[in-house]
């Protein structure tokens, strides 16, 4: 489909490309990286976003195509160009640009989530890939561009980040032959992993020290689960930035197979991480709260009291206990 992918960007004047909510390093870094290219190839390019750029990606190269949403205000002419979608699994993840993503006639949807819901007039969805990234690295390829220092920066971040640092189960031999290539390029990998992995706030470390303080395990200690009220995040004066990677604090237990974190981000709305470490498929679980993902990594969002949502989230995942024998 590369080659698909690339005949019908050709045949648009301008594209336009969109990234998911809560912006992670392989929904902004593919997108970057397609927006250099483009811009070799001669093509305009803009990433369509509404949110700040995460603080641990702020080293990635991205003034010259991030475009806010609110800048498109008034009569906007969609005809002759494209839309592309980048790692989002579902159009509620555009948040305040969906109304701006209708406008598009044609849209392109590429993406590695199995539970992509391949709403976009042609839809390049291959869970097998560890990252969207490694998607976009074969169509800069099919593009006839040549890599260079700032591509590659934005794809290694996608890419590095997908896969934990390559340590996920996602890591493929494919991978690692991606970031042979890109490393060719004198990227300065150690700061890369030091801003992604272990650059905290101080409002992180005591948001951190909370999770572990407030975790409960349950099922004979195979079920990690940590809840962070909306005071916490005030007490702290943490965002929900903070709280990235935090779900990791449960699954790095000795005998955790499900580790989950869920955060009030605002009074009655809770945003939930799911991990599993021994095959079990907290998509599915996710899915059923209206959210998806992988089966190893998986994420919805609950709009319940505080008092009911650890008991909604032990509920949730009995089917996968009982049933493996986990």
């Amino acid at each position: 489909m590369f080659d698909e992918i690339v005949d019908i960007i050709r045949k648009h004047s301008e594209v336009y490309i969109f990234t998911h909510n809560s912006m992670d390093g392989d929904t902004l870094g593919s997108a970057l990286a397609l927006s250099f290219a483009l811009e070799k190839a001669g093509k305009p390019a803009f990433v369509v976003v509404e949110e700040k750029i995460p603080r641990n990606l702020g080293i990635l190269p991205s003034s010259n195509f991030l475009r806010d949403i609110s800048s498109f205000k008034g009569d906007f002419e969609a005809s002759g160009k494209l839309a592309v979608v980048l790692d989002v699994a579902d159009p509620i993840m555009l948040g305040k640009r969906t109304s701006f993503f209708k406008k598009f006639g044609l849209s392109i949807n590429i993406d590695h989530h199995p539970t992509n819901k391949r709403f976009c007039g042609v839809n390049f969805v291959e869970p097998e890939f560890a990252a969207t990234s490694e998607m976009v690295y074969y169509v800069v390829k099919e593009l006839g561009v040549d890599l260079d220092k700032q591509i590659a920066e934005c794809l290694y971040a996608g890419i590095c980040t997908d896969t934990g640092g390559f340590r996920y189960k996602n890591t493929t031999s494919r991978t690692h032959i991606i970031a042979a290539d890109l490393l060719k390029h004198d990227l300065d990998v150690d700061y890369m992993h030091f801003s992604f992995f272990e650059a905290n706030t101080s409002s992180k470390i005591k948001i951190s020290g909370y999770v572990s303080y407030a975790m409960n395990f349950y099922y004979e200690g195979k079920l990690a689960i940590a809840v962070i009220p909306f005071e916490v995040f005030q007490k702290y004066r943490a965002s929900d930035e903070d709280t990235d990677g935090l779900v990791n604090i449960g699954r790095s237990v000795i005998g955790v197979e499900i580790s989950i974190l869920a955060r009030e981000i605002r009074k009655g709305y809770f945003k939930v991480n799911f991990r599993s470490t021994r095959g079990a498929d907290v998509s599915a679980v996710a899915a059923g709260f209206g959210g998806g993902g992988h089966k190893a990594a998986a994420g919805c969002t609950l709009s319940l009291e505080e008092k009911d949502v650890e008991a909604a989230l032990v509920k949730s995942v009995e089917k996968i206990f009982s049933l493996s024998g986990m």
